[in-house]
């Protein structure tokens, strides 16, 4: 079992310093700049202490009006991704891809927590995704053939009858 650092020196810092300054640095080039090896470097990375004041640090360094605009981009990006996948689910049902229908489930289902992705407590019911998957793709290409000989069964006599639904 490693003993874990209990407390934290000035080489502790600098090194959360250059990590900072440099979020891709290597736990090499860290070694090569405090003159330990890299396994030290590991140790004291992911040890609790470390970890809490690097996230200390970096809570310090990041201004909150600067993370509030980019929750507010990221929530203006989602929200208008939502409105373009609505516009391209309310057209023709042939010239949307099969793989955009089930993507816009997977994430319906995940925003609502049904299906499988609700955050509380839940039965575990173990089906292999490839399974799940077909089945849902066989189920769509099936509504996708209903619908075409619906639209061929209704056009028989030249009348063209929209069967799309209405809202």
């Amino acid at each position: 079992m490693k003993k874990q650092i209990q407390q934290l020196g000035y080489s502790h810092d600098a090194m959360i310093d250059a990590m900072i300054l440099n979020p891709r640095i290597t736990n090499k080039e860290l070694s090569e700049q405090f003159g330990y090896g890299p396994q030290w470097v590991s140790t004291v990375k992911w040890s609790d202490a470390f970890q809490k004041r690097l996230k200390e640090r970096q809570e310090e360094l990041i201004n909150p009006e600067i993370r509030m605009s980019i929750e507010e981009r990221i929530k203006g990006i989602v929200g208008r991704s939502l409105e373009v996948l609505e516009a391209k689910l309310q057209g023709d049902v042939n010239d949307i891809p099969d793989s955009v229908v089930l993507k816009a489930l997977e994430l319906g289902a995940k925003g609502l927590g049904i299906g499988g992705y609700s955050s509380g407590p839940q039965l575990q019911v173990n089906i292999p995704q490839a399974d799940h998957l077909s089945r849902l793709a066989e189920n769509l290409l099936l509504l996708q053939k209903k619908s075409k000989e619906a639209q061929e069964s209704s056009t028989l006599d030249g009348e063209v009858t929209d069967i799309t639904p209405k809202e």
